[in-house]
């Protein structure tokens, strides 16, 4: 049983995304048609979405190499850099082609609608100059960041716990000679403020538990203790730098909330799931503005009965709503 903070979350908003999600890891080159069409469907993001992942690819291609040489962020040649990327990815989007290996889908486009309002590729172009923007003025964290020894950038954890392993992948972690690691956040939201404190919780237990990988193995020493991982969450759209907390109780809930986790899934999927397992017998959303942001929609709905999928195309959605 694979358990990540993300999995968890989908599972406890809608346990049919989820079963689609697992399928999905299977791959576009199974034999079984159905996993192809969900590995295929999960890499369709919402503009939003896709907002989050370019603003965070732009970090960890032209911010992280900076840090590295212990240069100063030049904002204007971020914004440039950035923008290049933003335009062929957005032209790859359009045209639904892949780009760098990587497929380029939107949701918004992906419905029926043959066109989206050029004014919302703008806004989303707007909030990544904004969270760029707001990133270079977070002195405080910079500061931290320039005394590290070397960084390690959008890396995959795994580690084995409870009835199976869990996986975690922290946007930035930063290791120091004489003091334990700083592990950086970086959000995209907006209109709200939300607090992620679990989930840097998580990357904080992920370090200390994962075997270190050879090029942070020197630093072994500091990671022993979750407890003494210096958590940072940067939300870049409102300019805000949180800076977290993690103590032994927390650590001792973390475990038994991931463990809980992994148990109700394992219940969910009978093992590895089992060819009775299908996904019309699984929990739906109780948000129904869920299924609108859903790449899945459509794959789910032809599995439900009529009464059920009445009940969510009455639901008037804000998501639609440029």
């Amino acid at each position: 049983m694979k358990w990540s903070f993300s999995a968890h979350r989908a599972f406890n908003r809608c346990q049919r995304q989820w079963y689609f999600r697992t399928l999905a890891s299977g791959g576009s080159r199974s034999r079984n048609p159905l996993v192809r069409e969900a590995s295929r469907l999960s890499k369709i993001q919402t503009i939003d979405a896709w907002r989050g992942s370019l603003v965070d690819d732009a970090i960890d291609m032209f911010v992280v190499p900076r840090l590295i040489f212990k240069a100063s962020i030049e904002l204007d040649r971020l914004l440039d850099a950035t923008r290049a990327l933003y335009e062929r990815r957005l032209l790859a989007g359009l045209e639904r082609k892949s780009i760098d290996d990587k497929m380029v889908r939107f949701l918004e486009l992906e419905e029926g609608n043959e066109s989206v309002p050029p004014e919302r590729f703008g806004r989303a172009w707007e909030e990544i100059r904004a969270s760029l923007t707001n990133l270079s003025t977070m002195n405080n964290l910079f500061d931290e960041l320039w005394e590290a020894e070397t960084f390690v950038s959008q890396r995959r954890l795994t580690f084995s716990f409870h009835t199976g392993y869990v996986t975690a992948t922290p946007d930035l972690i930063a290791f120091y000679k004489n003091r334990p690691p700083l592990i950086v956040d970086w959000k995209v939201l907006a209109g709200f403020l939300s607090n992620y404190r679990q989930q840097l919780h998580t990357y904080a237990f992920a370090v200390s538990r994962t075997t270190p990988h050879k090029d942070y193995i020197q630093f072994a020493q500091h990671l022993a203790y979750p407890e003494k991982i210096r958590l940072a969450e940067a939300q870049l759209l409102t300019n805000t730098l949180l800076w977290h907390e993690i103590a032994t109780a927390d650590i001792e809930g973390l475990q038994n909330w991931i463990a809980m986790g992994m148990d109700e899934m394992a219940l969910a999927r009978e093992g590895e799931f089992r060819a009775s397992v299908k996904p019309e017998d699984l929990s739906g959303p109780s948000d129904p503005e869920t299924c609108q942001r859903c790449p899945f929609r459509n794959l789910c709905w032809e599995r439900l009965n009529p009464g059920e999928i009445k009940r969510w195309e009455s639901y008037e959605p804000t998501f639609f709503q440029f």
